[in-house]
């Protein structure tokens, strides 16, 4: 059955296997100590798409920080305070401020969101991530997001 005209709300409502194939879109770096990282994932979002999980990997001491920044982009950020100006793929998401906000993150961590099942218009464009490391110590950041595209056609007998 065609589902192609139905609303988002109609389409939600449908079992979690007919939104299909999901797959990962995944950016990292490794910021200098007391500066900022850019990446930019290799996969675009499909135009309207379902986030099904978001981890975050953060590897720094203890007593240090990593920040993370998540927006939506075309082209990777070539310079400081750029990543402002784009569109937080997470609305509301870290602290209190200015959109994207800032994650923070101390320690050896793997946070993993699962279950979200959260709608985004994308537009096709791609996860772009600044990672800042705070303090004078080596670290590692990673941000990978589930997502599948929604479905277009479910088996009749779902109905």
């Amino acid at each position: 059955m065609d589902v192609r005209n139905w609303s988002l709300d109609q389409i939600m409502q449908l079992p979690d296997h007919v939104f299909g194939r999901r797959f990962l879109i995944y950016c990292s770096s490794r910021p200098a100590a007391g500066s900022a990282g850019y990446d930019i994932s290799e996969i675009a979002f499909p135009e309207l798409c379902i986030i099904w999980e978001l981890l975050i990997d953060c590897t720094i001491s203890d007593t240090k920080r990593l920040v993370f920044k998540i927006a939506l982009g075309d082209q990777p950020i070539a310079a400081a305070g750029l990543i402002e100006q784009l569109e937080p793929l997470f609305p509301g998401l870290g602290e209190q401020g200015p959109e994207p906000r800032e994650i923070h993150y101390k320690g050896n961590k793997i946070v993993r969101w699962n279950k979200l099942r959260i709608p985004v218009r994308t537009a096709g464009r791609r996860m772009v991530v600044e990672f800042t490391n705070t303090d004078e110590a080596s670290a590692s950041g990673s941000v990978g997001i589930v997502v599948s595209s929604v479905p277009r056609e479910i088996p009749d007998c779902l109905l």
